[in-house]
């Protein structure tokens, strides 16, 4: 079991109840060199637990698990981000169905008994597509970057990190902040803590969607104000050396 911590690089998530068809699709996405975090889950409270931690770029889904229907998993991945591409792998694939799992947002829907192949290498492909196609940098979608300095003395700690994203949360662009070479989404706390960018460290903000400016207005303004944080005079410590 993978410990819930978040990964800088796109991550698929595999929903499925039977451990041994989740050993099967890991083995087969590591066999093809996907790169990213492989995550796992069995119900839909877990998988719903584990897309809110991860923010995968593709999500692998069976309809049938037992505490409720992968349906509720592909609603709640879609409305959380309408970029994630949702693979349906399942037993289950009648028009009905097939139209319904659509109709929610699916891009794919597959048969178990004979599509896995096909179902891995589409999840793999659309997993390298920058988080599945959620961010984008093309100038007809207004992407845009801009270069700041972290001025909090701790860093991008809790506090810090909850303005940051709270101030991306206000606008409907696409907003990425990178450090060190890792890259995070602005609007996810655990993904931007996850970055360990401190005092003094240089990051890119990049925004693209029809606000992606103003969006990059705020946030550098925040940057600018100190996070609203009064700093000590004559130092900038970090955490653990100001407590006691």
């Amino acid at each position: 079991m993978d410990a819930d911590l978040p990964s800088p690089a796109p991550a698929i998530l595999l929903v499925d109840d039977a451990e041994p068809v989740r050993r099967r699709l890991r083995k087969m996405l590591d066999a093809s060199a996907h790169g990213g975090k492989v995550v796992e889950a069995g119900s839909v409270s877990e998988a719903i637990r584990r897309f809110n931690v991860y923010q995968p770029a593709t999500v692998v889904l069976d309809l049938g698990l037992p505490d409720g229907n992968g349906i509720e998993v592909l609603h709640h991945a879609k409305k959380s981000d309408r970029n994630c591409v949702v693979v349906v792998l399942t037993n289950y694939t009648d028009p009905e169905t097939r139209r319904h799992c659509e109709n929610l947002g699916a891009d794919y829907v597959f048969a178990k008994y004979d599509q896995f192949e096909n179902a891995i290498e589409t999840a793999r492909q659309a997993s390298q597509r920058e988080r599945g196609r959620a961010f984008r940098r093309t100038t007809g979608e207004g992407g845009r970057s801009v270069n700041l300095t972290v001025s909090s003395p701790y860093g991008l700690h809790v506090r810090p990190a909850a303005l940051l994203v709270k101030v991306a949360q206000r606008f409907a662009a696409d907003v990425e902040i990178a450090y060190n070479g890792n890259k995070a989404n602005a609007k996810s706390i655990m993904s931007v803590m996850v970055l360990g960018a401190e005092h003094g460290a240089p990051v890119v903000v990049t925004a693209a969607g029809r606000d992606a400016a103003e969006a990059l207005a705020a946030i550098e303004a925040l940057f600018s104000t100190n996070f609203q944080e009064e700093p000590e005079a004559g130092a900038a410590q970090t955490e653990s050396e100001a407590m006691p």
